[in-house]
């Protein structure tokens, strides 16, 4: 198996765990993603068309939600892999957490 079959499977795993948690609790208002790839396929699995954004929390890291499938509407912040200082991570979870 190649490398980047392997890194699809990764990415498509992640985004699988990803919905059958947000379809088990409906609850949740927010979700965070790290990674473009990873992002892309969450929001292929949600069935999201697109993402409306809103602002820009550190470089290379965006605040919006969701806009079409089941869970439209949804606020999604998602930021860069490989970006970001030490503190990238919680400023951003900081802010979705304000933010829903």
């Amino acid at each position: 198996m190649a490398i980047g079959e392997i890194s699809v499977m990764i990415n498509d795993s992640i985004a699988e765990i990803a919905a059958g948690i947000l379809a088990d609790n409906p609850d949740i208002a927010g979700l965070y993603t790290c990674g473009g790839d990873i992002s892309v396929a969450v929001c292929n699995r949600l069935g999201a068309y697109a993402l409306q954004l809103h602002s820009e929390v550190v470089p290379l890291a965006s605040f919006g939600e969701l806009k079409g499938g089941r869970f439209d509407g949804m606020k999604f912040l998602t930021k860069g892999g490989m970006v970001g200082d030490e503190n990238a991570l919680i400023t951003c979870i900081e802010h979705l957490r304000e933010k829903i």
